[in-house]
């Protein structure tokens, strides 16, 4: 169980990474702003 719990929370920082450094991009980019508003809400 404790593996598993280990694994999980692995992959939601990963994912968190990912997120903030598309938001990252969007600040920097007004044309990938544009392009990814929509997938990202």
């Amino acid at each position: 169980m404790k593996g598993d719990q280990h694994e999980d929370a692995k992959e939601e920082t990963s994912g968190h990474r990912r997120l903030t450094s598309a938001r990252g991009v969007m600040r920097r980019s007004p044309e990938f702003q544009r392009s990814a508003a929509g997938s990202l809400h």
